[in-house]
C-alpha cells in the first residue's frame, strides 16, 4: 500500500502525539493538574493533526488541483490548529513560570 506524502507527515506527527501520552501517563502522580492538561492537550493537538493528514492526502498541493472546498478546508484547518498552537504555547509559558517561581521560592526558603 502506498502513502501520500501527507499520510507519512501525518503518520511520524502521531507517532510524535502519542509520545505526549506516554509521558502524560508516565509523570501522572508527578505533575500537578495543569502539567497533566498541558501533555494531554499537546497530545491530542498532534494526534489529531495527523488523523487529518493521514484521512486527507489532497492537502498536499503537489497531488493535483484541489477543490473550492477543499481549498477551504484547508484554509479552516490552517487558522484552528493556529489558534490552538497559540493557545498551548501560552498554556506551557504558564506552566514553565509556575515552575520556575515555585523552584525560587524553595531557593528562597532554604
Amino acid at each position: 500500500m502506498t502513502l501520500s506524502r501527507m499520510a507519512h507527515y501525518g503518520t511520524a506527527v502521531f507517532v510524535f502525539g502519542i509520545g505526549y501520552l506516554v509521558q502524560m501517563i508516565v509523570q501522572w502522580k508527578k505533575s500537578k493538574p495543569i502539567g497533566r492538561f498541558a501533555y494531554g492537550l499537546t497530545s491530542f493537538y498532534y494526534c489529531s493533526a495527523a488523523l487529518v493528514l493521514i484521512a486527507n492526502p489532497w492537502m498536499d498541493p503537489r497531488s493535483g488541483a484541489p477543490t473550492d472546498d477543499e481549498l477551504d478546508f484547508r484554509k479552516h484547518f490552517i487558522m484552528g490548529y493556529f489558534a490552538l498552537g497559540l493557545a498551548m504555547t501560552l498554556l506551557w509559558l504558564r506552566l514553565s513560570l509556575l515552575e520556575y517561581l515555585e523552584k525560587k521560592a524553595v531557593a528562597t526558603n532554604s
